[in-house]
């Protein structure tokens, strides 16, 4: 840990460091926005490399970036990724790093904790992680999913973060969905109270992934 967050990211990267973590691969995000740390994730799990906060020096145009020119202004390369809002430069993450992905990862876009549990489940399943609102999906989002034939969607959060009317439609993304059936759809919420529509066991569930997951919903999202 450090005595700030700046101080405590590098102490972290250190350590990422010594675990395998590739330092060239550095990402970085707006050091006092707290989403696009959180949107930043799977693409930095997914390449291997290490998250720097930005605090107003040049970033070397090697490296990539998250965020408008708002976020991070010292910046010339040509690795910036970004959008209009978190719905967009989600989308962006995901046609950069996850362009073959076929399933998708569903989290709230106010909900912190979700979107930090869900990274994990981004690097096991090697997906991509989209924010939607709480009982409608983003045109964006959706016209997105529908275009690269998503055929099973992970929804990490209760139904008070994502509301089971929007869980309804998200099974009916393909317009040839009475013919083909519906996209399988799983929920994750707290830990203890689970479900799986998939109805397997927790052995064969855990069984598919790579790591372990603790998925889990809180009011807010510490350090």
């Amino acid at each position: 840990y450090g005595e700030n967050r700046y101080q405590t990211a590098s102490a972290v990267e250190a350590e990422a460091i010594k675990l395998g973590c590739n330092a060239d691969r550095a990402v970085y995000v707006n050091g006092k926005e707290t989403v696009d740390s959180l949107i930043a994730g799977p693409l930095i799990a997914k390449r291997g490399g290490v998250m720097r906060l930005y605090d107003g020096k040049p970033v070397d145009s090697k490296y990539t970036v998250v965020g408008g020119e708002s976020s991070i202004k010292s910046y010339n390369g040509k690795g910036r990724i970004d959008g209009r809002d978190r719905f967009e430069t989600a989308i962006n993450i995901a046609k950069s790093d996850f362009p073959k992905a076929k399933t998708a990862i569903l989290v709230a876009e106010d909900k912190t904790a979700d979107a930090l549990a869900a990274i994990s489940l981004s690097q096991a399943y090697d997906a991509p992680i989209y924010y939607t609102r709480n009982r409608v999906l983003p045109a964006g989002v959706k016209d997105y999913l529908k275009e690269v034939g998503v055929n099973r969607v992970l929804i990490v959060g209760g139904e008070k973060s994502i509301d089971p009317f929007l869980e309804a439609s998200v099974k009916n993304l393909h317009e040839r969905a009475n013919e083909l059936g519906s996209i399988p759809i799983l929920m994750y919420h707290h830990i203890d109270n689970r479900k799986d529509r998939y109805r397997r066991s927790p052995e064969e569930f855990y069984n598919d992934l790579d790591i372990l997951c603790l998925l889990y919903t809180s009011d807010a999202a510490e350090d």
